[in-house]
């Protein structure tokens, strides 16, 4: 189930629960007439309502995009065509493969010294509706291609290349320095989490 799905449900589960309360609580209001037992009623109710809705935003057990990664590649496996991605790539010329975006085009009026080649994106790659497409080339100069979602809060995706492709190793993040040495400045470069999806495919998080 991918997590737009997983999301609407919970919305609707939570509607309900939150109208079953109000429903009890409003019977409550008429028929106990003890108040300090109508309290300590409410106080349960509130108390099972809040946990419900928090429990699903709290982490318990791996870290954040270790858990985001581990689901999205559970989506990936069943919205992902990788082989129908694969055989697309194949028909491509490793030349235009060099961190190339999808549908990328050059107005006519632009001065540009070596215009990219326009490449519309399969039904395969269209479908995923991702930020980012980009043609690169894997360690031996074949096609392969980054797909890429997020934004300013972190970026996520899929990498796609032939089936002898091996998943990369995860990269941590790096600490590098800058400025002379009285005023050293130190700039985190982002790592990236990686985990295999499927031969010559795996996905990715970046570490910030």
């Amino acid at each position: 189930m991918s997590r737009i799905r997983r999301l609407a449900q919970y919305v609707a589960y939570t509607t309900a629960i939150l109208t079953f309360a109000l429903r009890v609580f409003v019977s409550w209001l008429k028929h106990v007439q003890n108040r300090a037992w109508l309290r300590l009623f409410c106080l349960l109710i509130v108390g099972g309502i809040a946990f419900y809705i928090v429990l699903p935003f709290t982490r318990i057990g791996p870290v954040g995009y270790e858990a985001f990664t581990s689901d999205f590649r559970t989506d990936m496996q069943a919205e992902a065509d990788i082989p129908a991605i694969r055989s697309w790539l194949r028909t491509l010329d490793p030349n235009d493969c060099c961190n190339q975006p999808l549908n990328l085009k050059v107005a006519p009026r632009v001065s540009y010294p070596n215009p990219p080649k326009f490449i519309p994106a399969p039904p395969c790659i269209s479908r995923l509706d991702a930020r980012y497409t980009n043609l690169t080339r894997d360690g031996r100069g074949r096609p392969m291609i980054r797909l890429t979602w997020g934004g300013g809060f972190g970026h996520w995706g899929l990498a796609v290349g032939e089936e002898d492709m091996e998943t990369p190793k995860t990269q941590e993040r790096l600490a590098e320095e800058y400025g002379p040495p009285d005023r050293r400045q130190v700039v985190y470069k982002a790592g990236e989490y990686r985990l295999p999806l499927a031969p010559g495919a795996y996905v990715w998080h970046e570490i910030q």
